[in-house]
């Protein structure tokens, strides 16, 4: 693999020889979050309140104690939506981008939540709060990739750690949950999953080829 082609290799697998693509990656993922309410950037990583409009996380934490939420494994299905076999197809498919593309971990969570539950907020809470399975760490959050689909009103969102955001424009994302949630609603579930990790798997390869280019433009401004 070429030093172009590791782009969107973690940070930890890095060497002090590649302090150049540190700084580019940092660079790159340097941007706060939004809030999930008013869509304004926070001043802080960490979501704790918003400092525009007020929004915070505790309305959800008295629905889903902290304590009580689910390893975020990498495909939840608590309402049966899916067949054993499609459960397989799906996995299958989000091993085949996680091969592809080792430092990302696309997961996916079906649960029946109550109408009034905002599926935005949730998504996010349960990305920052959801404990890990033994072997991944507090850093293969940040390289998540969340689906989260309410099995009541059939909608999904999307949710992206600090890293993987960058590689996941919003729009690409609404698109993506706009077509699930079309085929949720026409009852086919597991097609609609593989769907989804397609276009996850096409945007990725089309981010790879648009940080290649942009990091060689980094290099030479930043070459020695």
């Amino acid at each position: 693999m070429s030093e172009d082609e590791s782009i969107l290799e973690p940070l930890d697998d890095y060497s002090e020889k590649l302090s150049v693509k540190e700084k580019f990656t940092k660079a790159l993922v340097g941007e706060s979050p939004r809030c999930p309410e008013c869509s304004k950037i926070l001043r802080d990583r960490e979501i704790q309140k918003c400092d525009y409009c007020g929004f915070d996380f505790s309305y959800l934490e008295s629905h889903f104690p902290i304590d009580g939420l689910p390893t975020l494994l990498q495909l939840h299905d608590f309402s049966d939506s899916l067949l054993d076999f499609e459960m397989n197809d799906v996995a299958s498919y989000q091993s085949l981008i996680n091969s592809r593309y080792p430092q990302f971990s696309v997961k996916i969570c079906i649960l029946p939540l109550q109408k009034n539950v905002r599926l935005r907020q949730l998504s996010l809470w349960m990305l920052n709060q959801c404990p890990l399975p033994e072997d991944q760490s507090e850093n293969d959050k940040k390289w998540t990739i969340l689906i989260i689909t309410n099995s009541v009103t059939l909608k999904s969102c999307i949710a992206t750690g600090y890293n993987a955001d960058v590689f996941l424009p919003d729009e690409n994302s609404l698109k993506i949950v706009a077509q699930l949630n079309k085929s949720q609603r026409k009852g086919i579930h597991a097609r609609g999953y593989l769907e989804a990790l397609e276009s996850i798997l096409n945007t990725l390869d089309d981010s790879k080829h648009g940080v290649k280019a942009r990091f060689k433009k980094f290099k030479k401004k930043h070459r020695k």
